[in-house]
């Protein structure tokens, strides 16, 4: 997780240069983990596109699939409800802030343009970028199956579907359409929690 390394009387630059380095250790780290997804998506992808005239390259997929990871690690949290004694783990993944993070990645420098409010984003304020947010409620039947990471096949599906016109949109420097895919994890996980009264309600 990240913190709030705002001090008081601190350096902005300095601040902002140490967030830069834990950012780049977080994202060091993250790469060290070995994702079971990326070999099968990246030959389910690569026979797609064989007959494509663009050469596939392997690393942009697994620039892709850790950039989601590093993002859905990052904002995991843990949902507690005392009204119902239950918590449990969730994860949300924004496919918008998936492509910024590619586009500084691949773009030539003298493209990264931050985002300009153009006269018609203006007329339309707030609907200018649209919103949308999807919940994904899991079914799980061990208790190793319910993180918020064992159902990932809808925020693969959001990412690839959001990607080319986000980066279009990147390009133009407009502001690509907020998508935020939310899992949710259960509280059977070894990090959730259920009262004795939430059993008893669930068994009823």
């Amino acid at each position: 997780m990240k913190e709030d390394l705002t001090i008081q009387g601190s350096n902005p630059a300095e601040v902002i240069q140490r967030q830069e380095i834990k950012d780049l250790e977080f994202k060091k780290t993250v790469r060290e983990i070995k994702m079971p997804h990326i070999a099968p998506i990246s030959k389910l992808i690569e026979k797609q596109f064989k007959k494509d005239s663009e050469p596939f390259d392997p690393k942009t997929v697994e620039d892709i699939l850790y950039t989601f990871l590093e993002q859905g690690i990052d904002n995991s949290r843990s949902y507690e409800s005392e009204k119902f004694g239950v918590s449990f783990p969730f994860t949300v993944v924004d496919t918008a802030k998936i492509a910024r993070s590619l586009y500084r990645q691949y773009a030539p420098e003298d493209k990264l343009e931050e985002p300009t409010v153009t006269e018609l984003d203006a007329e339309r304020g707030t609907e200018a970028v649209r919103h949308r947010r999807e919940f994904v409620f899991g079914s799980f039947q061990l208790i190793e199956h319910g993180n918020q990471f064992t159902f990932t096949e809808e925020i693969f599906h959001q990412i690839m579907k959001d990607l080319p016109r986000a980066i279009e949109k990147l390009k133009e420097g407009e502001e690509p359409d907020i998508n935020e895919v939310c899992i949710i994890g259960s509280p059977t996980t070894l990090t959730g929690v259920m009262s004795p009264e939430f059993l008893e309600e669930v068994k009823a």
